[in-house]
């Protein structure tokens, strides 16, 4: 007689907690649907109309397909984040539902809020699109939930590699993608505070004997800015990791998705038969030096890995907003304010503007983790 199969292990109790990656990740991203549909928070006005009568009006004859693609694929990670946020206090058909009526609400209201921007127009159209995408999301959440929180490769990777207390950092981390796509005067560069609301900053006078006006004096300042944002970003991302994570692994990946995302910027800002055009000597030469930083970072103990972050990225933030704008960037963003675009010009320049100071906040309040006193493993 064959003896019965064992029975399928019960998780243990730490397998059974909420994810609070998942939670932070789901704040953060109702943040960044609050900016890209109210953007840009001015010229408020009364229309005459109620913030509810879109609701009632009659259906467009025509409607935007690229537009109703975005409110889908901009709903459909709301959705699935909210299911994962509730697990496991709510699970299966209850969350996707709760998920779907959150999401469902935070729509009608923000299309209801447009009602008094006199750039945006509140859309039925948008709010069933929005409600779709949050409906896709919430039941892909429903699937992946266990897969990913309970038992999945995943969550076991995000324990070994990344300390427990780091839901914050890797969420910034994540936004740090977000951040680039924006097109900015350097490569890698953000937080251009100064220049976007038309204040002037004197040029660094330690910097001049390096700067000419010339094609290779643009090329040096977009090799120290972007140099300085890569490298901070990249070091706040190895001062998450665990001593024993493979951080050369983590470097050159981070490496490459930055590269990947200016890709995809420079694509979407230029035309799709130009997507490398972002890669300028300067731009080549910030890569290799953040890669190079990186790895020598690595064996620093990791209150020196955020100390070093900070500093980068203070340098960085003094110097995109004092040197000299490229005369042809403005060109680089005639299609984001205008056009196809325009749905993600606002969500993409508030998140470039914000990311450097979010990072330096999080640095700052940061803690060293238990048992991270040297990190000189690979």
């Amino acid at each position: 007689m064959k003896p019965k199969p064992a029975a399928s292990p019960v998780p243990r109790a730490w397998q059974r907690r909420s994810s609070p990656l998942a939670r932070v990740a789901c704040l953060a991203y109702v943040g960044l649907v609050i900016d890209a549909s109210l953007y840009p928070f001015s010229g408020w006005r009364e229309r005459g109309i109620g913030p509810f009568d879109y609701l009632w009006s009659p259906w467009p004859s025509r409607a935007l397909e690229f537009d109703m693609a975005v409110n889908v694929l901009g709903y459909l990670p709301l959705g699935a984040l909210a299911v994962l946020a509730l697990y496991p206090r709510v699970r299966g058909t209850a969350a996707a539902a709760l998920a779907l009526v959150g999401c469902a609400s935070l729509s009608a209201v923000l299309e209801a809020l447009q009602t008094y921007l006199p750039t945006r127009v509140a859309s039925k159209v948008d709010l069933t699109t929005n409600v779709a995408g949050a409906l896709a999301g919430a039941l892909a959440g429903g699937l992946l939930a266990r897969p990913i929180l309970d038992r999945g490769r995943l969550r076991e990777l995000r324990l070994q590699w990344f300390d427990r207390d780091a839901s914050w950092g890797l969420v910034i981390v994540a936004l740090w993608f977000g951040a680039i796509l924006y097109p900015q005067p350097f490569a890698f560069a953000c937080g251009a505070v100064a220049k976007t609301v038309g204040i002037a900053i004197r040029e660094p006078a330690w910097l001049g004997f390096l700067l000419e006006p010339s094609a290779r004096g643009f090329a040096i300042e977009e090799a120290l800015v972007s140099g300085c944002f890569l490298a901070g970003a990249g070091m706040l991302f190895l001062s998450l990791s665990r001593r024993f994570a493979p951080r050369i692994p983590l470097i050159f990946g981070f490496v490459a998705a930055s590269g990947l995302a200016k890709t995809l910027s420079t694509g979407w800002t230029y035309s799709p038969g130009a997507p490398f055009a972002w890669v300028t000597r300067g731009a080549f030469e910030s890569a290799i030096a953040a890669a190079l930083i990186l790895l020598l970072g690595m064996h620093l103990p990791a209150r020196w890995r955020r100390a070093s972050a900070q500093i980068l990225l203070l340098v960085g933030l003094v110097l995109v907003n004092a040197l000299p704008e490229n005369p042809y960037f403005e060109e680089a963003t005639l299609d984001w304010a205008s056009g196809r675009l325009l749905n993600f010009y606002g969500l993409a320049l508030g998140v470039s503007l914000a990311w450097p100071f979010l990072a330096l906040a999080y640095l700052f309040r940061a803690r060293e983790a238990p048992g991270e006193r040297f990190a000189g493993s690979v």
